[in-house]
């Protein structure tokens, strides 16, 4: 859980950093978006919690210029995530948020997504309350 609130520090502030970097998102209906499949769901967990920067890379919205920590890349490896697409909440047609558990299956996460070039990545975490 810890983890997961590191990287949502780290993502919030990297947003703020460079957020003329961020991809364009547009704040219409959620009924044209794309739905999260149970693979891509898959992909985006075993990304994250890879321990390989390129991986890590591939399924955060990050311009390719911005910098990735390492220690932000360790302390996520090795982590059992699962994204529950049952979840899926499209905000519009390329925003979304979906529910993550972290370890045992008691600790749950917000996880929101962007779509870009077709394929929905991930752009923050929160806990949920």
């Amino acid at each position: 859980m810890l983890v997961l609130a590191a990287l949502a520090f780290w993502l919030t502030r990297r947003s703020e950093d460079s957020a003329d970097d961020a991809p364009a998102v547009s704040t219409g209906s959620g009924a044209d978006a794309p739905a999260l499949t149970e693979e891509r769901a898959g992909y985006l967990a075993g990304g994250l919690t890879s321990g390989d920067e390129a991986a890590v890379r591939d399924v955060l919205a990050l311009p390719d210029d911005q910098a990735l920590d390492p220690a932000a890349v360790g302390s996520l490896a090795g982590l059992d995530m699962a994204i529950d697409t049952a979840t899926f909440a499209p905000a519009s047609e390329d925003t979304a948020s979906v529910s993550a558990t972290v370890g045992d299956g008691t600790t749950t996460w917000t996880v929101y997504l962007a779509l870009v070039d077709g394929d929905w990545v991930i752009v923050s975490t929160e806990p949920q309350s």
